[in-house]
């Protein structure tokens, strides 16, 4: 069976860009535009893992209903690893998303080598410490 990723963006450019990637890689790819889509996507479907935007409607520069987010998905039985992305990253912000249960971190744009090679750690991680 393939790993089930979540991608989470409010901007539909970078949604169809990451689709695109890791379909290409054999992922299986569910979208989301808002916090509220990410968690109700949670509720009905298991991902392997989390790629997730820290900016969305309310403020697009803050992240900090992203950083609201990561801590949601940490409190769910069993969460998936997180992976946040930003083009507003900063070490601090970096920090704060790992504090709250994030994985690790992308600057937007992203290297799509690097991308990938999080992504595949990330699920491997995650897959090892289940066993």
């Amino acid at each position: 069976m393939k790993d089930h990723i979540l991608i989470a963006d409010d901007d539909s450019d970078i949604i169809a860009a990451l689709q695109y990637l890791l379909q290409t890689e054999g992922y299986r790819v569910t979208t989301a535009t808002s916090p509220q889509e990410v968690l109700a996507a949670l509720h009905k479907f298991s991902f392997n893992l989390v790629l997730m935007d820290l900016n969305y409607s309310q403020d697009t520069t803050s992240g900090m209903e992203g950083l609201q987010l990561v801590e949601k998905i940490g409190e769910l039985n069993e969460p998936p690893p997180v992976v946040v992305m930003t083009a507003w990253g900063s070490v601090e912000t970096a920090v704060t998303a790992m504090q709250k249960g994030a994985r690790d971190f992308i600057q937007k744009p992203w290297d799509n080598d690097r991308i990938l090679s999080v992504i595949a750690n990330q699920i491997r991680l995650q897959k090892a410490e289940q066993q």
